[in-house]
């Protein structure tokens, strides 16, 4: 980090620049995962969801400026979870999402962002900070990781075998609907009852 660098509350006119950020660094998990990111056609956090995070008294999001430069921010929210029979109530900060720009990334800035949060979650009473990281963002993992993340479980996934078009449409073919199976089973009832089909002799 060099120049001035100073991390702050987000305010209504760093909007756009945190919907610009947000969209780069999306595209690179629909990128990676295209199975289960659809292109954003909208921006994230829209503004009326940007408003709620900066507004309330529980949330918020910061960002991270070297001069004049958004460097990154990052959105966050106290979070109470409710006692069940197996798991106790648990009082923490949701990390939403963390963004740098990339290239400003591997100066510090990610570090700097996490540490803020740390401070302003401590203001809160929580017991803890918690986020999700996506396997194949390995950098952003060994980031939480120095920062005292650790890992609480794994959410594993099998992609099963793509079926294309044609192949549903052939699908389709071979196996009627279950409405055309009623249909035909009444129209084959009627024509036993009337005589329809039957030859004269």
């Amino acid at each position: 980090m060099s120049g001035d660098f100073h991390i702050r509350p987000a305010t209504t006119a760093d909007y756009e620049e945190v919907c610009v950020l947000s969209a780069q660094v999306f595209h690179l998990h629909s990128s990676a995962m295209p199975h289960i990111f659809r292109e954003r056609m909208e921006p994230w956090p829209n503004r009326r969801e940007f408003l709620a995070f900066i507004k309330g008294a529980n949330s918020a999001i910061l960002v991270a400026y070297e001069d004049e430069a958004l460097a990154g921010f990052i959105v966050l929210r106290v979070s109470r979870s409710v006692q069940t029979p197996d798991f106790k109530s648990q009082h923490y900060v949701v990390i939403y999402n963390i963004a740098v720009d990339p290239s400003w990334q591997r100066r510090g800035y990610g570090r700097a962002l996490i540490n803020a949060v740390v401070a302003w979650a401590g203001k809160k009473g929580v017991q803890h900070l918690e986020l999700n990281v996506y396997a194949f963002n390995e950098a952003a993992a060994r980031l939480y990781q120095s920062a005292g993340f650790a890992p609480v479980y794994q959410r594993l996934q099998r992609v099963l075998p793509a079926r294309d078009e044609a192949g549903l449409r052939a699908e389709r073919t071979r196996r009627p609907s279950l409405w055309d199976r009623i249909a035909r089973g009444w129209i084959s009832r009627l024509a036993g009852l009337f005589g329809w089909g039957r030859k004269n002799s």
